[in-house]
This record gives C-alpha cells, sequence and structure tokens, in this order.
C-alpha cells in the first residue's frame, strides 16, 4: 500500500493532495467515508489541512444519522512519519497508518450530537494496488490530478461512533485512496465495489474524467480495473487505453463500454441523485467543484470474449445498493439532500 500513498507535496505552492478511506459493514448496513485533505494556494497565502467524516446510515439518508462534518487545521498540524516499509501520517485527533499487511485508521470530527469518531483496525486483504493515471502524463500536463488506489479492498473492525450512538464493525469491507493534483478534473465519475452478489474475490475500481485545456471539456479518460479473481485482473490504464473507452455520466448514472484485445466490458452504474452528498471542493487557486458521493450505488458488469465473428457473455457480476459512487461538476446540482460547504468547517 504505501508507494501509491506516499506524500506528493514536499513544499510547493498549488497543490491539493487528499488520502480517504470508504467502509460498509455488511452486517449493520452503515457506510462510512473518511478523508484527510491539504491545500496549498500558489499564491504564498496559508495552507491548511482538512479533516472530513461522512456517515451513511441503513435505509438511507434520511434515517438514522446522516452527518457531514468538517474540521480545518493549520497545515502545519499535518505530520508525515513515514518511512519505507510504513505509511503513517497523523493530523489531530486523525492517523491513519499502513503497512504491507495491516493498519489503523483512527479519528474524529465533530463535536457533541454532531461528531463522528472512529478506532479501527485494518487488515488488508488485496495488497496490489492499481494506479490511475501514469505519473507521465501528470508531470506532462497533460493529467491535472494523478488518482491512485492503494488498498483496492481491505476489512476494518473496531468501533466507530456517529453522535451518541455506537456501531461495532466486525469484518466491513472498504477501500483506500490517494489523489492528488494541481487542479480537480472539470467533471469526473468514480466508484469503487467489492461485494458484488455471489462473486467475492471480485473488485471494481473505475474513474471517468473530463479535463478544460484552453477553455475546450476534452473528451473522458477513463482508467478502469476488474479484478475477477486473485490470479486474474483486467485494467485499461494505459496512455494509448485511457481515451479509447466509451463513457456517459451524469449525477447518479454511469455507463460505459471498454474493448482490449477479444474482451469488451460493459458497465452501468446508478443510485438515486437525492441519496447523494453535496460536497464542495476548491483548486488550490480558488475555483469550487462539487463532489456528490454515494455509499449506496447498483453496479452490473458484463464481460464478453469474442467467439468468431461475435460476442459471448463470459461473465455477469451484479451489486445492489453496495458500491461507492461520485459524480464531480463545476457546478452544484440542487437534488441531493445533503450538503457540505467549506464555509462550514469547524476551526480546530
Amino acid at each position: 500500500m504505501s508507494g501509491l500513498n506516499r506524500r506528493e507535496w514536499r513544499g510547493q505552492r498549488g497543490l491539493y493532495e487528499a488520502w480517504y478511506l470508504t467502509l460498509r459493514d455488511p452486517e449493520s448496513g452503515w457506510a462510512f467515508w473518511f478523508r484527510v485533505s491539504i491545500h496549498v494556494p500558489p499564491d504564498g497565502l496559508p495552507g491548511e489541512a482538512c479533516l472530513w467524516a461522512f456517515s451513511f446510515p441503513p435505509g438511507g439518508n434520511g434515517a438514522g444519522r446522516a452527518l457531514e462534518l468538517l474540521d480545518r487545521y493549520p497545515l502545519k498540524r499535518f505530520l508525515d512519519r513515514s518511512n519505507g516499509k510504513v505509511f503513517d501520517i497523523e493530523l489531530g485527533p486523525a492517523r491513519f497508518e499502513v503497512g504491507s499487511a495491516a493498519g489503523l485508521a483512527c479519528g474524529a470530527v465533530g463535536h457533541g450530537a454532531r461528531r463522528i469518531a472512529w478506532d479501527l483496525r485494518l487488515d488488508e486483504n488485496d495488497a496490489r494496488g492499481f494506479r490511475h493515471v501514469s505519473p507521465v502524463l501528470y508531470r506532462l500536463g497533460i493529467a491535472s490530478s494523478a488518482v491512485a488506489t492503494p488498498g483496492l479492498r481491505f476489512r476494518a473492525s473496531g468501533i466507530v461512533r456517529v453522535g451518541e450512538r455506537e456501531i461495532r464493525l466486525r469484518n466491513a469491507v472498504g477501500e483506500q485512496g490517494h489523489v492528488f493534483g494541481r487542479r480537480h478534473a472539470s467533471r469526473w465519475a468514480w466508484v469503487h465495489c467489492n461485494e458484488f452478489e455471489g462473486a467475492p474475490a471480485a473488485i471494481f475500481e473505475g474513474v471517468s474524467a473530463r479535463v478544460r485545456k484552453g477553455g475546450l471539456l476534452l473528451p473522458p479518460a477513463s482508467p478502469l480495473c476488474l479484478r475477477l479473481a486473485p490470479g486474474r485482473r483486467l485494467t485499461w490504464s494505459g496512455p494509448h487505453e485511457l481515451w479509447t473507452t466509451e463513457s456517459r455520466f451524469s449525477l447518479g448514472s454511469w455507463s460505459f463500454e471498454a474493448y482490449k484485445r477479444d474482451l469488451f466490458l460493459r458497465g452501468t452504474v446508478s443510485a438515486s441523485p437525492e441519496d447523494f452528498v453535496s460536497v464542495e471542493y476548491r483548486d488550490p487557486d480558488g475555483r469550487r467543484v462539487y463532489c456528490n458521493h454515494t455509499e449506496a450505488a447498483d453496479v452490473t458488469l458484463d464481460l464478453f470474449e469474442r467467439r468468431g465473428p461475435g460476442w459471448e457473455l463470459a461473465r455477469r457480476l451484479v451489486a445492489r445498493g453496495v458500491a461507492a459512487f461520485e459524480v464531480g461538476d463545476e457546478r452544484r446540482d440542487p437534488r441531493p439532500r445533503r450538503r457540505l460547504d467549506l464555509a462550514e468547517a469547524r476551526p480546530a
């Protein structure tokens, strides 16, 4: 895990960077999204670090305690104690440490009834991560952000407290990601699913992002990763593959078609727009973008193999209401019931 988590920020200006965890407990139905971010403006103004926490109760956003919380810290409070074997960062009460086989995640955001605190042990099941974007494309300025998933699947056990409610997790399933860049994509879709029905080894991770160059919105680049079994993994992430996938997305839906030699992958992702939380992000230069995130998406993947002149369905994977899914845009969609703006951040 640690290599893909390696910190990009080395004191330079005009950069954002974030590490995040998403996890869902099959037993209780609760899901969570935890995030540590740093934000360094290009103009010499002080940077900051933020700690984010989101809860997604069973039954949707209208049931239980659906919270979206953000605490802001001076950048100097962000600490990185990583070494060659262990990735280890700290911000306020939060700590994320992970090595080659196990780790921990703990922290707290908010206060009183509007507080989320977590104390988790992480057991890694899938050590091989996925790099969505080649560092070469980022260094050349073709990609404005770089994304990786160091932990495609892990198991989490421990306690999460939402207000006064305590949720005990036993082998909750999750993923861990890392993103950095000079500028967020103008529009993007992202999905992660590791709970396909009848296919416990299957994992899917995908992104489709559009960026502006010279005022033009470029076609989507769509790196994809599908693990069918421990020894069988398919990826569409090479520079010659990123722009060949047909991708169409909007808030609540994403459909794509990707080809690879004698294989053809067709996928659909869907969720009710009302079940997303709309989160304000800002680029280092101050531009606003809005990330809409849910932990209750449906995913259907159909993998076809070429048979003579046509295609034959080789595998169908289905997940209902258990996938992490987000859609980002430069404009805020009014449909999500939950919102979190940066102005709501609690100074810590």
